[in-house]
């Protein structure tokens, strides 16, 4: 894959129903009140019983035209939470749309973390185009993709379309000539230290809202439910439970304790840390990296039990590699890391930890399809080699 498309899936791909008008069409059609506050948390609100649910053809159009393009993957990456899965893979069926893959909401990610995911795991990929609406051009959602332009490879291509009911134009466009322009700028690394972390640094505002507004915020009510033995209440009377919201704040300090307490196990007496990372490559991967090869990625695991190829091409010419490094934890970005494990859906399971950008990085091992490579004379040519995150 040398291209991915992205396609947002409400207001951009999909004419879905918006909440006021979809619940006014809800009442008419079944005469009842539509039965939830929420909207796009809720199956209801994409019921294809109860509303005619379409594509905008112009976006249908571009969609299929990046199908048709050589050596491009499409997917949808949509704010939607997972359970909704099967009403959103329905809609794109009734429809006759078929794309690469679909991405929903997965705890506290947001889009441009997830692109930024592909890009760290597919070294071919030298182009990235996101279709979205932004939520009706939201600072917030316009952030979620513009932060990671920074951290993209120097020769990835990274394009931003805006729709607008069905309209398409250029909102924001960077190559890598702009990034090698940028490249001095950003040329630095901030420091962080796991033992100067406090709640404060990640049980903020932002990202208690955020996680309110995730498939996440369910699991809490669920477990809240479990413990106090309230499972006959509906999720809305839990939230207005007397107890749940200290409850809520006291399981997050919990978690941002446990996730502190297994990763400061793993740090050593000289502030390193040893980290994994596997991908999915290209066969020439290896030969590009001993000749050109520069970045590493910023995404690793802290358990290499943990490290797990994402979003990579399985087969044909493709290979799975493991390398080793180790690094000085305070190059180590503890906020997002903390955050990540903090996380009901992956913290356990991926055990991640993200470094900041520039981070220097030496191989320390290297397995290419579960063999050692890294004493061998290719691997001569790598591991006395610097390179970065």
């Amino acid at each position: 894959m040398k291209r991915l498309a992205v396609f947002d899936f409400d207001g951009t791909l999909i004419d879905s129903p918006e909440k006021e008008e979809g619940m006014k069409v809800w009442k008419q059609k079944t005469g009842q009140a539509y039965p939830h506050k929420g909207w796009w948390g809720r199956k209801e609100s994409l019921d294809t019983s109860i509303f005619d649910i379409k594509p905008f053809p112009n976006v249908l159009a571009q969609l299929d035209k990046e199908k048709n393009t050589p050596d491009t993957d499409v997917i949808i990456l949509t704010s939607r939470m997972e359970k909704l899965r099967p009403e959103i893979e329905e809609i794109l069926r009734i429809n006759d749309i078929v794309v690469d893959d679909i991405i929903l909401k997965r705890g506290g990610e947001g889009k441009g973390d997830i692109i930024l995911k592909i890009e760290n795991y597919n070294d071919d990929l030298k182009e990235i185009v996101v279709y979205d609406d932004f939520m009706n051009k939201d600072a917030g959602k316009i952030a979620e993709y513009t932060k990671i332009q920074n951290q993209l490879s120097d020769d990835v291509r990274y394009d931003l379309y805006l729709v607008d009911n069905g309209n398409i134009s250029l909102m924001e466009s960077s190559n890598g000539i702009m990034n090698i322009i940028n490249e001095e700028i950003n040329n630095f690394i901030n420091e962080m230290s796991l033992h100067s972390l406090s709640y404060d640094n990640v049980l903020n505002k932002e990202y208690i809202d955020n996680l309110k507004a995730s498939d996440e915020f369910e699991r809490f009510i669920e477990y809240f439910k479990y413990e106090e033995g309230l499972e006959d209440l509906e999720d809305e009377e839990i939230e207005n439970h007397e107890h749940f919201e200290s409850w809520f704040h006291d399981e997050l300090k919990m978690r941002f304790d446990s996730a502190v307490e297994k990763i400061s196990s793993k740090i050593k007496s000289d502030n390193s840390i040893d980290i994994w990372r596997m991908m999915t490559v290209d066969k020439n991967w290896l030969s590009h990296l001993i000749q050109s090869g520069k970045h590493l990625g910023v995404y690793w695991s802290w358990e290499e039990n943990a490290a797990e190829a994402h979003w990579g091409k399985y087969g044909g010419n493709h290979q799975t590699i493991l390398i080793q490094s180790s690094v000085n934890e305070n190059y180590v970005n503890w906020e997002d890391t903390i955050e990540l494990n903090m996380s009901i859906s992956l913290g356990e399971a991926e055990s991640e930890i993200r470094l900041f950008k520039n981070t220097p990085i030496k191989i320390i091992s290297l397995e290419i399809n579960n063999e050692q490579i890294i004493d061998t004379p290719e691997g001569n040519q790598i591991k006395n080699k610097t390179f970065y995150a």
